[in-house]
């Protein structure tokens, strides 16, 4: 997929998000996003969803999770349970995997 269309759905997901998940990510990341990505691209997603409930991208969801982890996360505990969960979504996705190859 297309560095730019990425960066235009994390930057949307994070507009969406509102400014108390924006100010909690550093400037230079935010800088970055919008100086590499296509400006009319970015969609506009309806901020009642989850991002679990919007069409989004496999790589803008990645970029998204290492961002919450990295920077949304307030404790410890979050950070793990948080990485509980990749840990356990790879282990299925791979699990699928091996079940349409066999």
């Amino acid at each position: 997929m297309d560095k730019q269309k990425i960066n235009a759905e994390v930057l949307g997901a994070l507009k969406a998000s509102g400014d108390a998940v924006i100010s909690r990510i550093p400037k230079s990341i935010l800088d970055y996003l919008e100086k590499n990505c296509n400006k009319d691209e970015i969609p506009q997603y309806d901020q009642t969803k989850t991002i679990d409930d919007v069409d989004i991208s496999k790589e803008a969801r990645t970029f998204l999770t290492m961002l919450k982890l990295q920077y949304l996360c307030e404790t410890e505990e979050e950070k793990e349970k948080l990485m509980k969960q990749i840990i356990s979504n790879n282990w299925e996705i791979r699990r699928r995997k091996n079940e349409t190859t066999d």
